[in-house]
């Protein structure tokens, strides 16, 4: 078991230093941006890769389970408004809880509105969405007593419709995350994630043709291509009620463009959490209570004069 977990964190850092690097080109696909899951670390601005200790680990760090501050044992949730563009459900499950680490199963459901286009054949103006549903499988490993290690395999599926006439395609791949955290004394935490390492192409199981308005073939999209996005963190915890959390979210392939995350939480009880963060030039807010073994989530935040809500639920076993 010491030999499989330092293979793992060997294979995670060699993955994680090289994932930027591999590029998958393909003509006439829609490249889509990760779907971010979670009251909580949504409500942190996003910055959650060095801090990862709930069940929401699976889909921000997968090396996260394996901290022995991870005592959420299951999450639900769902957004609450702006269900007529966006929709998004989540389930993940720890289990398998030991010193030497844990595992997680979990589920990932998403509908969004993509973009306007113009029927053919009505000359009236439709919309086209994408829908993904994804299962996850995951283990988050102890490597020495400040390390740990995570690898979530993920099965993608993912479907492109058009709301009014009915065209639809669909198609499956599978895709991979890595993960490593590193607790640097007791107060300091750092993290660094790689979602769909190398890129993954999944190719439909059809095309979707795209006109410019004089009716000339602009494009045909046959593919959903899920860019690899390399996380960098830092989480402090100056006392135990508060974390402070900073995230340079995608430095992989431009790190120009990469977007700075904050966050902050305080517990001014056990029971209750408060939570700001800004996710580059968003603000978000949200909070936090619980009940015994129960708890619930919720949190929001601003997009181009639209307003997004989450709210979720968890137990600790």
């Amino acid at each position: 078991m010491i030999v499989t977990r330092k293979l793992l964190i060997c294979l995670t850092a060699t993955a994680l230093l090289t994932a930027a690097g591999v590029v998958v080109s393909f003509a006439d696909y829609l490249a889509v941006s990760p779907t971010a899951f979670g009251s909580r670390p949504l409500a942190m601005g996003g910055a959650f890769v060095a801090v990862a200790d709930d069940a929401n680990a699976v889909f921000w760090n997968p090396a996260g389970q394996a901290q022995p501050a991870n005592e959420q044992a299951l999450t639900l949730g769902a957004t609450i408004n702006q269900r007529d563009t966006t929709r998004e459900e989540w389930l993940a499950f720890v289990y398998n809880e030991s010193e030497k680490g844990a595992g997680t199963v979990a589920l990932e459901r998403s509908d969004y509105f993509l973009f306007p286009v113009t029927s053919l054949n009505t000359g009236m103006p439709d919309e086209f969405w994408r829908k993904s549903q994804n299962y996850i499988y995951a283990i988050g490993m102890v490597g020495t007593e400040n390390l740990y290690a995570g690898l979530a395999v993920k099965s993608l599926n993912d479907e492109l419709y058009n709301r009014f006439d009915g065209t639809k395609i669909s198609g499956s791949g599978v895709s991979f995350d890595l993960g490593l955290i590193y607790r640097w004394q007791r107060a300091v935490t750092l993290g660094i994630a790689a979602r769909d390492v190398g890129s993954t192409i999944v190719n439909m199981n059809g095309g979707v043709d795209f006109y410019d308005d004089l009716g000339n073939l602009t494009a045909v999209i046959d593919s959903v291509k899920h860019p690899a996005i390399i996380t960098a963190g830092m989480a402090i915890r100056p006392a135990d009620s508060l974390t402070l959390a900073f995230d340079i979210y995608d430095i992989g392939q431009n790190i120009d463009k990469a977007e700075i995350r904050a966050g902050l939480e305080y517990r001014p009880a056990k029971a209750l959490a408060l939570r700001l963060g800004a996710m580059g030039d968003h603000a978000t807010w949200g909070v936090g209570a619980s009940v015994g073994p129960l708890n619930m989530d919720f949190a929001s935040f601003s997009i181009d004069d639209t307003s997004y809500s989450y709210l979720s639920a968890g137990m600790a076993f």
